[in-house]
């Protein structure tokens, strides 16, 4: 098979799109509107010639080498596809990238059932919540620890919204407490743009968190896409943390979509706190795979990581 890299600007969006909607594992993150608004426009996709098999991919380069890895708010895609990839076309498909790229990083929702040679193959755990039982129903599956905490919410008289939410609010918010630990990984990145205009073309909701002084505590923005929610950017201030202003923001959100076919889309983490935060309402494991061709041996990538950080100094998030 003959795969070609294509800037997502030269892209037949048209039959791009018709892939996509065609594929055993649609979903948002193959959508040429949100890849926009993701990135603006700086991403391009690995399509076979017929466009009956694409990868989307984020190329750039620096010093000299040419890499792709995952901008924020962008999980996994893995191959777009109406027929199951078979192991001689990911062969291919691995090859291509090989050639093409100094290192990668590439996600999929399965493991490829072959030898992967230098490529390293890392498993990762996202959890999904299907809404298609009452509401009551759902909530027996959450903890019990879960369950206290809602009650002492409600006994709070927290207020939960989605309607007419301020987003210049909301944005200023996120830049005074989103964690320090993740702003790391926005350099270069415009979070105003991507909040205004996910909401603005419908692709993405917003529902906060008030006390009753209509004092925000929290705010959760999440990507909407036929009938899953991608929950994306939760973010809370210290009243909304001791509050548990979150969780009673995604039982919020869960009551409100419960009885339909959605499914909820925690987005996985690999930090113990927040997964086990996302256990507690009960929801299906599912792992997916982080193929990728490390630019050096594993006993250098630390070295070579922080070398990269100290040499690109600090970044404007805003």
């Amino acid at each position: 098979m003959s795969f070609q890299l294509i800037p997502g600007t030269r892209i037949d969006k048209e039959r791009w799109q018709q892939l996509i909607e065609s594929s055993q594992n649609d979903s948002i993150y193959g959508m040429p509107d949100y890849l926009d608004i993701l990135c603006n426009a700086n991403w391009a996709a690995v399509i076979s010639k017929d466009y009956q098999l694409g990868m989307v991919v984020f190329p750039t380069s620096k010093w000299g080498m040419k890499y792709t890895s995952h901008p924020p708010f962008y999980q996994v895609s893995g191959v777009f596809s109406n027929v199951q990839l078979t192991e001689s076309q990911f062969s291919e498909l691995m090859l291509f990238l090989k050639r093409r790229f100094h290192f990668f990083s590439v996600s999929f929702s399965q493991r490829p059932a072959l030898k992967l040679g230098s490529l390293q193959a890392i498993k990762m755990d996202n959890y999904i919540l299907h809404l298609n039982k009452p509401y009551e129903s759902l909530k027996e599956q959450y903890s019990s620890t879960l369950k206290r905490k809602i009650r002492k919410c409600m006994e709070g008289r927290i207020r939960g919204t989605d309607e007419i939410v301020d987003v210049s609010a909301f944005v200023e918010f996120v830049k005074a407490h989103f964690p320090p630990v993740n702003k790391g990984m926005l350099s270069g990145f415009t979070m105003e743009s991507f909040i205004k205009n996910t909401i603005d073309r419908g692709l993405a909701g917003l529902i906060v968190a008030e006390n009753e002084q209509c004092e925000l505590m929290a705010g959760l923005l999440y990507l909407n896409y036929k009938n899953r929610i991608y929950l994306i950017l939760p973010v809370s201030n210290e009243l909304g943390r001791q509050s548990n202003a979150m969780h009673f923001l995604i039982n919020y959100l869960i009551r409100e979509k419960a009885g339909g076919d959605t499914i909820i889309d925690f987005e996985g983490s690999v930090l113990p706190g927040v997964a086990r935060f996302y256990k507690s309402f009960g929801p299906e494991l599912q792992h997916y795979w982080n193929i990728r061709k490390p630019l050096v041996s594993d006993g250098f990538e630390n070295v070579f990581r922080k070398a990269r950080k100290l040499l690109e100094g600090g970044s404007n998030l805003w």
